[in-house]
């Protein structure tokens, strides 16, 4: 099967398009197995009344669909039925560059079966198989430092990343690419902060 670097069934840029009973299967991608839409400008895209999407492999994010980075219509999907969609990094059904349509499919199945939704059983997403790159960063096991000292000493201190679904990231994603957090703390010691990714 050749691998597609984005959309694997199918690649999109800012056109106005609508498929009926469409299927889209078997298909691989780094980004998107079945869909890629790199979206820059607001573009009105439908899948209905019906179509399925299933299995379709991603080797990063979105195994049936991944959507970059502007979005389009807020409901652009009709009783659709994702199956057996898989991603290596996160997303095994949809995956977002940032943050998700509003109502991206509406009266749709999602498959939810744990077994066959990574290749490889890393990455992460929600119950119905979506996820996002990450976007927040939290401290783990322990609150804020209350302290900051100075000193050729190692210290670790544990921070979570998260997606816009709440998702925590986790799998290969956290190897294969690099992540900046900054932790500002205020003169006093009392208060500090933490922004990444």
């Amino acid at each position: 099967m050749m691998i597609w670097k984005n959309g694997g069934g199918m690649i999109n840029f800012n056109n106005d398009f609508t498929f009926k009973n469409a299927t889209i299967s078997h298909n691989s991608a780094f980004n998107g197995g079945g869909i890629f839409y790199g979206v820059v400008a607001a573009s009105s895209v439908t899948f209905g009344p019906t179509c399925t999407l299933n299995n379709n492999t991603a080797k990063h994010y979105g195994g049936a669909v991944f959507q970059s980075p502007a979005l389009v219509s807020d409901q652009w999907m009709q009783n659709a039925t994702f199956e057996n969609n898989s991603a290596f990094y996160a997303g095994s059904n949809a995956a977002w560059y940032t943050r998700p349509s509003p109502d991206f499919c509406v009266d749709c199945l999602f498959d939810i079966n744990n077994e066959t939704r990574y290749d490889y059983g890393y990455g992460y997403d929600n119950g119905n198989g979506f996820a996002t790159t990450p976007t927040t960063a939290s401290f783990g096991n322990q609150s804020c430092p209350s302290h900051v000292y100075v000193s050729g000493d190692e210290f670790k201190i544990e921070v979570l990343l998260k997606d816009y679904f709440g998702n925590l990231v986790k799998g290969p994603l956290l190897f294969a690419q690099k992540f900046s957090v900054k932790i500002d703390v205020d003169p006093s010691g009392s208060n500090c902060s933490l922004n990444g990714t």
